[in-house]
């Protein structure tokens, strides 16, 4: 392993930043034909040099007279055809195509779910192009919270309830049980009655917990002002506001990540899975009241491991 940072990264860091063998002509942004002759010249050098220690010119070490290693004759004449190396990159194309892998869902409408993606995608960076979206979108208020909030805040990994379970972040993984996913109540607009405020359930994941120290600007913060309060980052999961200790609630794909206070958050829940769908397990009424039910068949055959009963 020392050998791994003792010459594999350093060789690494010299080719990033275009001191590795003289390469540094590569991935200039501009580039004459005189180097590109200095950079012939020093190749077909290190290439008779490569086959004078490791090939030797016996057949039995051919193998190392790789395809890469040959390639590097072609570099001079690609250089002169095509321009500097960066007029031909494909990183962006690569992470492109990346993104387009990630936002395909459709299994039955797969070209039409990517030619979607990609008008949605235009629309969008039309947009920003255009306008500055995220002071048109943000209200008054989050920005001026946002501007009064500490730059730096210390990150917990684990907190407890009091008189109840601990819960910790995603990011520090789990060996056993998973005692980041939450229960939480927050409050939602009353699509119903605008203007108005109602609670609502919700289930997710507890991201990080973040230690805020609120400046002491009681104009603004009022009795919160100089306080230490705990910020929750959660990633919800859909299950449209349905309370899991009444019935039987399955979780969906997830949502943006919000920002709560960690006094939202009620209880540590747990999760089942039976077949390709997750439930919730919620305990918050002193017991568990969903009961999960198998089909006459799983009756007949006997227990399936990916059917409990609860």
């Amino acid at each position: 392993m020392h050998l791994f940072f003792e010459n594999i990264v350093p060789n690494l860091v010299k080719l990033w930043s275009g001191k590795f063998k003289h390469l540094d002509t590569c991935i200039a942004f501009t580039i004459t034909h005189a180097e590109i002759a200095d950079l012939r010249r020093r190749i077909i050098a290190w290439m008779r040099t490569y086959e004078c220690y490791y090939y030797q010119y016996q057949e039995d070490r051919l193998s190392t007279c790789t395809l890469t290693v040959h390639g590097l004759i072609h570099v001079p004449d690609d250089l002169l055809f095509c321009g500097p190396g960066w007029t031909t990159w494909t990183f962006f194309m690569e992470r492109y195509c990346g993104l387009l892998k990630c936002v395909l869902r459709s299994k039955q409408s797969p070209w039409a779910n990517l030619n979607n993606t990609i008008l949605h995608g235009a629309y969008l960076e039309q947009l920003s192009a255009q306008f500055d979206v995220k002071k048109e979108l943000a209200s008054p208020l989050y920005q001026q919270i946002a501007h009064r909030l500490p730059q730096v805040m210390s990150r917990w990994g684990k907190v407890r309830i009091v008189d109840e379970d601990s819960m910790s972040c995603s990011w520090i993984g789990h060996k056993g049980r998973d005692m980041s996913f939450v229960r939480f109540e927050i409050e939602v607009k009353d699509q119903r009655h605008p203007g108005s405020w109602v609670s609502r359930i919700s289930y997710g994941r507890l991201d990080q917990i973040l230690v805020c120290q609120l400046p002491p600007d009681r104009n603004f913060w009022g009795n919160l002002a100089g306080k230490v309060r705990l910020l929750a980052v959660l990633t919800p999961y859909r299950t449209g506001g349905r309370d899991a200790a009444l019935n039987i609630v399955p979780h969906y794909q997830s949502t943006a990540p919000i920002v709560a206070d960690i006094q939202s958050i009620m209880a540590v829940v747990g999760r089942i899975q039976s077949g390709r769908k997750w439930y919730i397990i919620d305990r918050t009424g002193g017991m568990m009241r969903p009961e999960f039910i198998p089909s006459d068949e799983t009756e007949d055959e006997g227990p399936d491991e990916s059917n409990s009963v609860i």
